[in-house]
């Protein structure tokens, strides 16, 4: 994250303040933040100045990189306006808040919070699963190019949730007072559908601390954002696979595109999905008529298809008497599909990733890139 050195913490380097040891200490390991690449310092000139005039409390070390700090002022003090949230560093004895102004959310942060080790750590990021939190690496890369932050590096810790366990780190790491973000699938199958069990614990944690947030995706899950470009490298050479992809690529020139964003890639798209639905409900009435969803690459049985309804045919009826609908909609892309678009991520550039994004993906790109992006931003790892 962005830490702006305020000038309301220079009464706290004077010598005679009673908090000028643990000044000198939070300084210190803001410092250590700096240099490590954990977070991106800043400030005022005239505090960085007070700091630089310390000398003789400061290591050479600490010095020279608060005199570096004081020399790239331009170049990162206005960066704080690019970012959706950022750290205004404040006097030692002040209390913590936070205020919202248009998009950007800006954190109040007494200096006194600082002078603990563990709180100069990287962000703790909560993500379902490691391939989760490897697309959300990609995602930020991508982000930061198209917002020509790429002079910015980004880092946080990945903190592995799942179920129940995505809340429990959550508040786990929010009762501790770290740094912490949560991205979380929303699992709604349309628009205004309840949100999934797993997202609406992380949203009844007790969420009052300034330094914690979290994101519910608009969309049904990760899954649903990767491009369908993405998809189709990391699908080629499976060719069940290739007909989900290519369904993608049917619904998104349609006017059914914005089901993209809440079609199960995982398991994929029956008939009998969409005629189990409650008649006449919302999520009946947003899935509509099944005969418009159909492309090239579904596989259907005509008759259900004609009939809008499950005619209970014995060829869908397994060994054991339960139905089991034969009529594909959109094939399956597997519960692996994440991890194999991760490993053709690696491969490509910032640029052609977000040059590869539809219009709906785009705005969700963004919305997620710039909360995880301003909360992990940092600077290059230094040595001085």
């Amino acid at each position: 994250m962005l830490l702006y050195l305020g000038e309301a913490i220079q009464g706290d380097l004077e010598e005679k303040s009673k908090n000028f040891n643990s000044a000198i200490t939070a300084v210190e390991y803001l410092s250590i933040a700096h240099m490590e690449g954990k977070h991106l310092v800043t400030g005022s000139r005239d505090t960085l100045i007070k700091i630089i005039s310390l000398g003789q409390y400061l290591s050479e070390k600490i010095i020279s990189l608060y005199k570096k700090l004081l020399y790239e002022v331009p170049q990162y003090g206005a960066v704080g306006s690019r970012l959706s949230v950022y750290a205004i560093i404040i006097g030692f004895d002040e209390n913590e808040t936070k205020s919202l102004s248009g998009e950007q959310t800006t954190l109040h942060i007494p200096l006194r919070f600082f002078n603990d080790s563990s709180k100069i750590q990287p962000v703790n990021f909560i993500a379902e699963n490691s391939d989760d939190t490897k697309l959300v690496r990609h995602l930020c890369r991508a982000y930061a190019f198209e917002k020509r932050l790429h002079n910015l590096k980004f880092n946080f810790n990945p903190v592995m949730g799942g179920g129940d366990q995505t809340a429990k780190e959550y508040k786990s790491s929010q009762d501790k007072g770290l740094f912490t973000i949560c991205v979380v699938d929303s699992d709604k199958n349309y628009p205004d559908g309840n949100i999934g069990e797993t997202a609406r614990k992380v949203k009844f944690v007790n969420n009052t601390s300034i330094y914690s947030d979290y994101r519910i995706l608009d969309c049904r899950e990760l899954e649903n954002l990767i491009p369908e470009k993405q998809l189709y490298l990391a699908c080629s050479d499976d060719q069940t696979r290739m007909r989900a992809v290519n369904f993608i690529k049917y619904l998104e020139q349609t006017t059914n595109s914005e089901k993209r964003l809440y079609i199960d890639f995982k398991n994929g798209l029956k008939l009998l999905d969409i005629y189990s639905l409650l008649p006449n409900s919302p999520l009946r009435n947003y899935w509509g008529d099944a005969r418009k969803l159909i492309s090239d690459e579904s596989h259907v049985d005509n008759e259900c298809l004609l009939s809008n309804k499950c005619n209970e045919k014995s060829t869908c009826l397994t060994e054991g008497n339960k139905r089991d609908c034969r009529s594909i909609v959109m094939h399956s892309l597997g519960n692996k599909i994440c991890e194999s678009v991760v490993n053709i991520l690696d491969l490509t550039s910032p640029q052609k990733l977000y040059e590869s994004l539809c219009t709906l993906t785009k705005r969700l790109w963004d919305i997620i890139g710039s909360f995880v992006f301003s909360w992990s931003c940092c600077g290059i790892r230094l040595i001085i």
